[in-house]
């Protein structure tokens, strides 16, 4: 069975592209399972009409499709569903939703701790801002309203105001711990991911060199363990088409190698360092 994937390309703007180039290149170039059938997919390729629309058949299995226009290239992993037709939005891999990081998460206790502070400072009269309490604001009405009442109720206001002064000590505590913890979210996402290219690299007697093109990726400081992997994402090269798969290897303290096992030119990729449970 072969899927009929259909769908349209835009630019940033949301206007068509017209004139585009788009490719399916089969990840990894593995065979692919149609029914009881086994398929060895080839890369297939289209162009988009003058509304930016296109429709082509693919095998059912996982692809990196490639947009180019405009001297750009654009790439993304989508997998083609086993079934009679598919939309392109419906089959692009788009990343699980994560937990917060410790950074949002503080921004958001910050903000939460505010919105007490207010609560507690200005809630309207007769308002509970939790069960049997009430905002300074309220005590103080009470108190303007009833004179003999006033000074049973200047002593809640005053209770109220310091309750709403701690809460505003919390949210800036809060939001201080939110600043750090995005600078050091920041600098571990400086340290532990990065961009690279991977070019190949000729003999002198102008043939190629028979070992597969590498490059080398220093860690420092140097970690204690190497008990890591590595997330990579092609992100552009010379030929998609003919990258092949791409591997980390000697994985060290100090440091890994990328390369990749295809006949393209060159090869953009980036990369991220995944702790060991």
């Amino acid at each position: 069975m072969v899927c009929t994937v259909s769908g349209s390309i835009a630019d940033a703007g949301l206007d068509p592209v017209a004139g585009a180039a788009v490719s399916f290149t089969p990840y990894p170039r593995d065979v692919a399972r149609a029914g009881d059938s086994v398929i060895a997919p080839a890369a297939e390729s289209t162009t988009t009409n003058a509304v930016g629309e296109l429709s082509l058949e693919l095998v059912p299995g996982t692809y990196v499709m490639a947009i180019k226009y405009n001297a750009a290239i654009f790439s993304a992993k989508v997998t083609v569903p086993d079934a009679a037709i598919a939309s392109l939005a419906e089959i692009l891999l788009n990343p699980t939703p994560s937990n917060l990081t410790a950074a949002e998460q503080a921004v958001v206790d910050a903000q939460t701790a505010r919105d007490r502070a207010r609560l507690w400072a200005d809630e309207i009269e007769d308002t509970e801002v939790e069960t049997g309490a009430y905002s300074a604001k309220h005590h103080a009405a009470k108190a303007g309203a009833s004179a003999a009442g006033a000074a049973g109720s200047a002593s809640s206001a005053a209770s109220s105001a310091s309750a709403a002064g701690d809460a505003q000590t919390a949210a800036e505590a809060a939001r201080d711990e939110a600043v750090a913890a995005e600078a050091a979210s920041n600098f571990a996402a400086v340290t532990l991911s990065g961009d690279v290219t991977i070019t190949r690299v000729s003999d002198s007697d102008g043939w190629f060199a028979s070992a597969e093109p590498f490059t080398s990726v220093p860690l420092s400081p140097a970690r204690a363990d190497a008990s890591y992997s590595v997330e990579i994402q092609i992100t552009g090269a010379d030929d998609l088409g003919r990258v092949g798969r791409v591997l980390a290897y000697d994985l060290a303290t100090n440091g890994f190698k990328l390369k990749f096992t295809g006949s393209t030119d060159n090869v953009q990729l980036r990369w991220r360092l995944v702790e060991e449970a």
